[in-house]
């Protein structure tokens, strides 16, 4: 079974923000999490398919139909990718990120490197690879995305894919019914 962790966004700052962490480490893991990558779109993603005027990456899904999906890329990702890619010589038909003889990291290499980075942040949860994608679809949520827009942007085709997802704090929940449809506005006499 599927480990349902995820971070909070201080947890998720202690990560990327650790004296330690290597630029390749922060980059993969940027990117995972600023994108909520699977695990399969990181391991094969290559420079190419990072469009840097449009601020997006291009991913391709389905085998037989090969259909195009384009995610938003934050500024502060693109910047850190652009000194990567610089730094690590990489050109376009490179794989982003790789391990032994420019090879595509495995999944357990990205299981491995995020687990390490919790632990050295001191973070005491089990993770799954899953976990950053989780991790930005709740915090996407709940900083007022609706679900269907977190929905399209984690390229579910079931919205019950995506409440799956959701790690909703009941405090937040509170405040969106208080706001939008108090008891106290329906029981009026």
């Amino acid at each position: 079974m599927k480990s349902k962790e995820w971070l909070s966004q201080d947890e998720f700052n202690k990560i990327v923000n650790q004296p330690n962490i290597t630029e390749k480490e922060e980059s993969l893991i940027t990117i995972m999490y600023d994108c909520a990558l699977r695990v399969g779109d990181i391991k094969t993603l290559k420079v190419n398919q990072i469009d840097f005027e449009q601020k997006q990456i291009k991913l391709w899904s389905g085998k037989k139909t090969r259909k195009t999906h384009t995610v938003p890329l934050d500024d502060h990702t693109l910047k850190l990718l652009t000194r990567y890619i610089r730094n690590q010589n990489l050109t376009s038909d490179d794989f982003l990120f790789y391990g032994y003889k420019k090879k595509p990291y495995s999944t357990p290499g990205i299981f491995y490197i995020i687990r390490r980075l919790a632990k050295n942040a001191n973070i005491k949860k089990v993770l799954g690879t899953h976990c950053l994608r989780r991790s930005r679809a709740t915090h996407l949520f709940n900083s007022g995305l609706g679900i269907v827009e977190v929905s399209r942007f984690l390229r579910h085709k079931d919205l019950a894919a995506t409440g799956d997802y959701l790690n909703i704090s009941t405090e937040n929940l509170r405040k969106e019914i208080q706001e939008k449809a108090p008891l106290s506005k329906i029981l009026q006499k």
